[in-house]
């Protein structure tokens, strides 16, 4: 079973265009783990409303902390308590792009993939209406993976992004901030491993409610980890090939 991971904080008009898609196109059973901060989250009823009429089985995950990253962080805990097989961490305003997870999940079932990216970049410029400023910033960290590095994924930054519970469970996740929680586990996995895999999606600007993405103050964070990265493969892997 796959467990969907999604983050919110008052989606309440994502979430009843999101959900019925979810039950719609994906043909492999599947829980929703809702992740919020507050009980007064506008999210919350209609979730339940529509996950009752759909049958869908839904979890509510309220966040140890605060923030995106904390909520996510406390999601994929549960999903690791949980019977589920992978964790698959998914926007609430995204509905271009849900088709697209059953071939995530054959990834991991098939390819025995223990990190399955939604990669925007492979296979030409998938952005669409996207704010500049984190345009800009995705296109140069992909320019610095694809030709400095052997990484099988040029889209580091994006926090959708599916995980082997087998792969969670030896992990210590150690970011607190944004969706930097994503680039540290597939830094790791990269260092330690782990068999990445990859799956193409677009990016469209959020039909509902504001972005929450704080490009600057997450960005050192970010940073950290391409220098990780980049560390595994100049020093780890060219040593251990040569």
């Amino acid at each position: 079973m796959l467990g969907i991971i999604i983050p919110v904080y008052n989606e309440a008009e994502n979430i009843k265009k999101v959900l019925p898609l979810l039950k719609k196109y994906i043909i492999y059973d599947f829980k929703i783990f809702l992740c919020y901060d507050m009980d007064e989250d506008n999210t919350l009823p209609i979730a339940i409303k529509i996950c009752d009429e759909e049958k869908i089985d839904l979890v509510l995950v309220k966040n140890y902390s605060t923030g995106a990253c904390e909520a996510i962080k406390t999601g994929l805990l549960c999903s690791q308590k949980s019977d589920v097989t992978a964790s698959l961490v998914f926007p609430a305003d995204d509905f271009y792009n849900i088709s697209q997870i059953n071939l995530l999940y054959e990834k991991f079932l098939n390819n025995k993939c223990h990190i399955v990216c939604a990669d925007r970049l492979i296979g030409g410029n998938r952005f669409e209406n996207h704010p500049i400023i984190p345009y800009i910033i995705i296109q140069i960290t992909s320019f610095i993976i694809r030709y400095f590095t052997n990484l099988p994924t040029y889209d580091i930054s994006s926090g959708f992004r599916l995980f082997s519970n087998y792969f969670l469970d030896s992990q210590i996740v150690e970011s607190t901030d944004g969706f930097t929680y994503s680039i540290e586990l597939l830094a790791k996995a990269y260092r330690g491993n782990w068999k990445i895999g990859w799956v193409p999606v677009i990016c469209k600007k959020r039909e509902h409610g504001k972005s929450r993405f704080k490009v600057f103050k997450w960005l050192p964070y970010y940073i950290k980890w391409l220098i990780h990265i980049l560390i595994t493969e100049f020093i780890y892997k060219r040593r251990n090939s040569g």
